[in-house]
């Protein structure tokens, strides 16, 4: 998307081609199983295994296609390629339809979130999954979806806020951006939901591995949204004059910058949080081995760890220095505020509170 115009064209053919090719090699395999569960062939000794121990009984013919599909290497991988296929296309689409040409810098934040997520989520399979091949295909199929939705969700933010620093940009850009984010919000549900329910067996210990990264995009999302929604309520009360009158106006005015640093630090503590407990959850299921995966799972904790508490320390002295700020200097009263019309003597703006310097 972020290509010149000139060489749009060659990458859609290019996908085309790709998709017709996934297309058919998956109609091959599905053709395949279905032949093989009509001809009445029985299901391999340790697949049928594998059933049994999960309580699977007698398979309808819909369940048994599926099954000669997942027990042959070949179809799994087939499938995986045509799951990513998919996704690449709607890659393509959304970024049409929302975003237009990509800069530099959102191409470069989106690599940034790409290999940092590849890489570990195949230190996630190497440490928890188990050696299965259906199992690792779920997860790496899974992973591909969740993976689609972060970056994703990462470009509409990186989007937003730089249409938010640009006083000139269009609207129509601005409506599309936060179409994106709502996309990616309502998807990010629909999958989790899809997910409970396709996995409903699934114990306590698993079901938040499954949501991890879905909570985190819930997290981010929102914190885009909110950190927007700040931005139109600025622009809302710069440019009417009966806002900036009225005591709301005011009163957004004051808490605008405090509102904004709130939303901030409840969604770093969030996600440092979850990613916290999710590494150690990860390490727990791994067990303490001594190895190489042990190792850059300590130094992640630590890593977090160190980051959580630095940004609530933080957090603890942005408060103190705001009531230092608040008890050092006396209130101004309403006649003080009125004999000086009502104006800020640094930034010339109305004032609804206001403190006294030594000054005067």
């Amino acid at each position: 998307a972020g290509a010149p115009e000139g060489t749009m064209a060659p990458a859609w053919g290019s996908v085309v081609t790709y998709a017709a090719a996934s297309g058919a090699a998956l109609a091959w395999q599905v053709d395949k199983a279905v032949k093989l569960a009509d001809s009445g062939r029985a299901l391999s000794p340790l697949f049928q295994q594998a059933l049994t121990e999960r309580a699977l009984g007698k398979l309808t013919r819909t369940e048994l296609v599926v099954a000669h599909l997942l027990e042959s290497q070949l179809s799994l991988v087939i499938i995986l390629n045509s799951l990513v296929c998919g996704l690449i296309l709607g890659a393509f689409l959304l970024s049409g339809l929302f975003l237009g040409r990509v800069s530099a810098l959102e191409s470069h934040r989106l690599m940034e979130r790409l290999v940092h997520y590849l890489l570990y989520k195949a230190l996630f399979i190497v440490a928890v999954v188990e050696r299965n091949s259906v199992e690792v295909s779920v997860w790496v199929a899974w992973f591909a979806v969740l993976g689609f939705m972060k970056c994703f969700a990462g470009l509409s933010k990186d989007r937003l806020e730089r249409l938010m620093s640009s006083p000139l940009s269009p609207r129509l850009a601005h409506a599309r951006a936060v179409f994106l984010l709502v996309f990616i919000f309502c998807l990010n549900l629909i999958c989790a939901g899809l997910c409970v329910s396709v996995f409903d067996n699934a114990t306590v210990s698993e079901l938040p591995l499954l949501l991890f990264e879905s909570g985190l995009i819930a997290v981010e999302v929102g914190n885009a949204g909110a950190r927007y929604g700040l931005y139109l309520a600025e622009q809302w009360y710069l440019q009417s004059e009966e806002v900036q009158e009225s005591e709301l106006g005011r009163a957004l005015w004051e808490w605008h910058g405090p509102l904004l640093y709130h939303t901030d630090f409840l969604s770093d503590v969030a996600t440092l949080g979850m990613t916290l407990a999710h590494f150690v959850q990860v390490w727990w299921l791994h067990g303490l081995s001594l190895q190489f995966i042990d190792a850059i799972l300590f130094l992640n904790i630590r890593n977090l760890v160190g980051t959580l508490h630095r940004r609530l320390k933080g957090y603890v002295r942005f408060h103190a220095a705001t009531r230092n700020l608040k008890g050092a200097f006396p209130d101004a009263t309403p006649e003080e505020i009125e004999a000086f019309n009502d104006e800020c003597a640094i930034c010339k703006e109305p004032m609804q509170v206001a403190k006294r310097l030594p000054c005067g």
